[in-house]
């Protein structure tokens, strides 16, 4: 069964939502993975983190690919792949509780 805390993992379903939980580990990688001829759409439509502990990234690819950055605060994020693939990690220290937050993606046809 799955161990409490554990995060991350592949994604392989067309849309979907990462929502924090509160007993993550301290690093948590997800890679949304969908078929050939898809790009993927990520949102995030409020982010409040603790900027000095802890951050999402967001990489353009598989997780040693390009990032689009790491990101503690915003509204409305967007960022859509150049592939099928694009990762997620999340950071934080290991005495920074869990800030609460969620995470949108959706696959659509390339060259839509």
């Amino acid at each position: 069964g799955r161990r409490k805390g554990k995060c991350g993992g592949v994604r392989r379903n067309f849309s979907g939502r990462i929502s924090s939980y509160s007993s993550w580990e301290p690093k948590c990688t997800w890679t949304i993975l969908l078929e050939r001829g898809y790009r993927i759409v990520l949102t995030i439509p409020f982010l409040s983190l603790n900027c000095n502990e802890e951050y999402v990234e967001i990489i353009d690819g598989l997780p040693d690919s390009t990032t689009f950055g790491k990101f503690c605060s915003g509204g409305h994020l967007v960022f859509r792949s150049s592939s099928n693939v694009i990762t997620v990690k999340y950071y934080r220290s290991s005495n920074q509780p869990v800030s609460s937050f969620d995470i949108f993606y959706y696959g659509r046809p390339s060259g839509r």
